[in-house]
């Protein structure tokens, strides 16, 4: 998620510890982001979400996208997981958009 200047971070790519000091990111997209990066993993953030989602379709057989916070997708996904939180199993059809997310989903 980025903050401050979003005509800058309108697509981030993230592969590298030094490319959080490059954009300049804020403690909670640093403690976000640092466990995947240090796994191996890249990471796409921004506010330009069509742009962001073709440059990681250019670099990546797969593309993860997570909507987190119970969020919808952008996009249309060619296959829809959707996981719940097992200590609170019953949330998912009792609140918006969980219900929408788990009828929705192919997994």
């Amino acid at each position: 998620m980025p903050y401050g200047n979003l005509v800058a971070q309108a697509v981030q790519r993230f592969a590298a510890m030094d490319d959080l000091v490059e954009h300049r990111v804020t403690i909670e997209e640093r403690e976000e982001y640092e466990p995947h990066i240090m796994a191996g993993g890249v990471i796409y953030a921004g506010v330009d979400y069509e742009r962001i989602l073709r440059q990681a379709e250019a670099e990546a057989d797969i593309v993860i996208w997570d909507g987190g916070n119970n969020d919808l997708p952008f996009f249309k996904p060619d296959l829809w997981v959707t996981v719940i939180d097992p200590h609170r199993a019953d949330h998912g059809l009792r609140y918006f958009p969980s219900e929408v997310n788990l009828r929705m989903a192919d997994v």
